[in-house]
């Protein structure tokens, strides 16, 4: 999960990435995401 949140930061600056952009890079769901993480920045 880390290494695609670095990959997408080459892409773009991180206030721009959306939680969206970081479940469909790592092929899980939103569901999935929120059961580990209140949000992107944590």
């Amino acid at each position: 999960m880390f290494d695609a949140c670095i990959s997408l930061i080459e892409e773009k600056d991180f206030q721009e990435i959306t939680i969206n952009e970081i479940v469909e890079k790592v092929d899980i769901n939103r569901g999935t995401f929120y059961l580990r993480f209140e949000d992107k920045y944590e």
